[in-house]
């Protein structure tokens, strides 16, 4: 369990790196971070969605476990690069979501504003 709590902890800070190395110019750090928890939801409310394909939901699927897994391909415990794995994985995988779910089903599942989902397509570039 303590495992699983440290490593939630360590992927919001991480996320929250990864934001702020990539957010869209004129967007602010703590509106790139409001974003963290409504994709989250947003992630795993896609993978249970059965409109999808099924390649876009493996990839949810597969994507949320490693964020989730202990076991990394670079152990977490070796500085900076050790978390760099999990950004880059998410980096890749995220625009080809976005690429690949229509926009209403975008709409239809994201919990935040409505307005935050512009600067989410901006973030991922897509």
């Amino acid at each position: 369990m303590i495992c699983f709590i440290t490593t939630i902890v360590a992927l919001w800070f991480l996320s929250i790196i990864a934001l702020f190395a990539v957010r869209p110019k004129g967007m602010s750090l703590a509106e790139t971070v409001r974003l963290v928890p409504d994709l989250l939801r947003l992630l795993t409310r896609l993978s249970k969605d059965r409109s999808l394909p099924a390649p876009v939901r493996w990839r949810i699927g597969i994507l949320l476990i490693y964020l989730g897994s202990p076991i990394d391909f670079i152990p977490d415990f070796i500085p900076v690069v050790g978390y760099a794995d999990a950004a880059i994985l998410t980096y890749v995988v995220l625009p080809s979501l976005l690429k690949r779910t229509k926009t209403d089903i975008l709409a239809q599942t994201w919990t935040g504003p409505a307005d935050d989902l512009d600067p989410l397509h901006g973030l991922f570039g897509c």
